[in-house]
């Protein structure tokens, strides 16, 4: 699945919608590439939004979430 490179050259874009995701998620399911764990989660993702998109009982929210991650291991401690 492709994804998005910010660099400081270039502008911020505006975060993709939810059909956009949906389409990528199935270009790349197109390509052969894709492994067997990726392809079944790609596959299981496409399919939600799919019957999500066409429900009339289900409502679509876009949110965007921000992870930060240490780089750094944490220390196992030796005192329990």
């Amino acid at each position: 699945m492709r994804s998005a490179r910010i660099s400081a050259s270039s502008p911020v874009e505006r975060p993709r919608s939810i059909p956009d995701l949906e389409l990528s998620i199935r270009d790349a399911l197109a390509h052969d590439d894709v492994e067997a764990p990726e392809r079944l989660t790609f596959e299981a993702v496409a399919s939600i939004l799919r019957n999500a998109r066409r429900s009339h009982e289900i409502g679509v929210v876009e949110r965007t979430i921000i992870v930060l991650q240490s780089k750094r291991r944490r220390r196992e401690n030796s005192r329990h």
